[in-house]
């Protein structure tokens, strides 16, 4: 039983826009910070015991003020957590946070210094502290007299907060010379939405003995996800290294899942509803930069190489593309699946675009084509499906058909790919069409009538179709795709149960 008596208090800060027009937004921060805090909720934190201050409520003034309250309010014992996500400065030798009122020709003056902010954690009665700081380097325009960022200065500012007490322990989403990024289509900055799904229990890496996450288990975590996220949304060099800092971080236990996920288990109908997290419907349109509505033949040149900086011209050009692609697919949704105006909130800027729609997500992107520099590639990727049935409605298919191509399944908890290859293996008309990856990390079946290709790994499956876009067939190969796979009870799918797979013929070639 857990000890009622002892709180978990969250003070979160997200720093999204500012009120000084040189300073760029903060892409998703306070969707980092709501969910962090409402993460922290479901694993018991009270409401009144969490404080979110977003944006305009983000002032120097209302954090010192809100922050003193807010640990005045600390019992002996309880556990405080602290996160911020926006951009952090470096000026004579001492560390930032911004804040809403931040002032880009005098940022030491109008921001919060970080030793602030550490010694007064140091100070409150909680009995173990959390620090979480996602702080977004390399946004800030560079002014007179300030000079570049010192790489040791958080390292040695975080360790020293550490260092003297074994429940106190920090998280930094990179190094301090690096860049910490988001993703337009998580929504998220990449680290703040890996921390989400390991404290949301939908990280299974992230977990020790079970459904207990500690600081050693969500640092591995965040060490291989993050790199690895950042890999699929931007193709250049970019690197950013999650850190962690504390004598006492590698046995110190961040959060016990193991209530939340019983619940989940409880709660589920199936055994199909624990093992799928998320399916998602995704089309890309390839073309050439050059024909991007953005795009000036006499002063732009088409990319020969893959890089970030080519990758931002791409989404800065091809903004009015996004929007009127966006524009094309709000239209269809409203028209053929009859919501009203105020069912549907449209959002578009930045090269990305969102459709909220009372049964499903669309997220509309542009980057530059992973295979060819000169080319982008537009992504429709339609998620967060609220009610499962309207991917079934004729009029839903109607409209996506002609944008998705393909579909994401993502799992709960990862699989034995080498169990799959195996069971695969087993069944004939299944193995001629199967290839695989020598040390198990993937494999492919390449069907035939209609041609799909459906890919496995411990993560996800995804099932592509390779000819003319068509959604009713595409979700009914994949019907039957589960059904050849899962047997009696999801044996392919699903982590090794005892038994082998049921020796069945397939129809998923024609």
């Amino acid at each position: 039983m857990k000890d009622m008596s002892l709180r978990t208090c969250v003070f979160a800060v997200a720093v999204e826009s500012y009120l000084d027009p040189k300073i760029p937004p903060v892409a998703h921060a306070e969707n980092d910070a709501r969910k962090f805090v409402e993460a922290w909720q479901a694993l018991g934190a009270d409401a009144h015991d969490c404080v979110v201050l977003v944006s305009g409520h983000a002032t120097v003034t209302a954090l010192r003020s809100r922050l003193k309250i807010f640990l005045q309010g600390v019992q002996p014992g309880d556990r405080v957590i602290f996160f911020y996500a926006g951009h952090g400065a470096a000026f004579d030798d001492n560390r930032y946070l911004t804040a809403y009122d931040t002032q880009s020709g005098d940022l030491q003056a109008t921001s919060l210094p970080l030793s602030e902010v550490l010694q007064a954690l140091r100070h409150c009665a909680g009995g173990q502290v959390l620090l979480f700081a996602d702080a977004r380097q390399g946004g800030l325009p560079v002014t007179r007299g300030m000079p570049p960022a010192d790489p040791r200065l958080l390292a040695d500012d975080l360790t020293c907060f550490c260092a003297d007490y074994e429940a106190r322990v920090a998280f930094a989403a990179c190094q301090a010379d690096e860049v910490s990024f988001s993703s337009p289509a998580l929504r998220h900055g990449i680290w703040s939405h890996c921390l989400i799904e390991a404290l949301t229990g939908q990280a299974p890496h992230a977990f020790e003995k079970g459904a207990v996450i500690t600081g050693a288990s969500l640092q591995r975590y965040l060490k291989d996800e993050v790199p690895r996220i950042l890999r699929a949304t931007l193709s250049g060099p970019e690197r950013q290294t999650p850190c962690s800092y504390g004598n006492g971080a590698d046995a110190l236990v961040v959060a016990d899942l193991c209530e939340v996920l019983a619940a989940k288990a409880s709660r589920g109908d199936s055994a199909l509803d624990g093992l799928i997290k998320e399916s998602l419907l995704i089309g890309e349109d390839v073309g050439s930069v050059r024909s991007l509505r953005g795009f000036n033949k006499r002063f732009h040149q088409e990319p020969d190489r893959h890089s970030s900086a080519a990758g931002d011209f791409i989404q800065k050009i091809g903004c009015d593309d996004v929007k009127e692609h966006a524009d094309q697919v709000g239209r269809q949704v409203q028209q053929h699946l009859g919501y009203k105006r105020r069912d549907v909130d449209f959002s578009c800027g930045d090269g990305a675009a969102t459709i909220k729609t009372p049964d499903f997500d669309v997220n509309i992107t542009i980057s530059q084509d992973k295979d060819d520099p000169g080319a982008y590639v537009i992504s429709t990727e339609v998620g967060v499906i609220r009610r499962s049935s309207i991917v079934k409605d004729a009029r839903f298919l109607e409209v996506f058909t002609q944008y998705c191509d393909t579909l994401v399944i993502k799992y709960a908890q990862s699989v034995d790919v080498n169990q799959q290859i195996d069971d695969i293996e087993e069944v004939p008309e299944l193995a001629k069409y199967m290839n695989y990856a020598p040390g198990g990390a993937w494999f492919k079946l390449l069907l035939d009538h209609p041609r799909i290709e459906i890919t496995g790994t411990r993560n996800e499956m995804t099932l592509k179709l390779l000819e003319k876009r068509d959604l009713k067939t595409l979700l009914a190969r994949t019907e039957s795709a589960f059904n050849t796979f899962t047997g009696a009870g999801l044996t392919l799918l699903s982590p090794r149960a005892t038994g082998s797979a049921p020796r069945q013929r397939s129809d998923l070639h024609g």
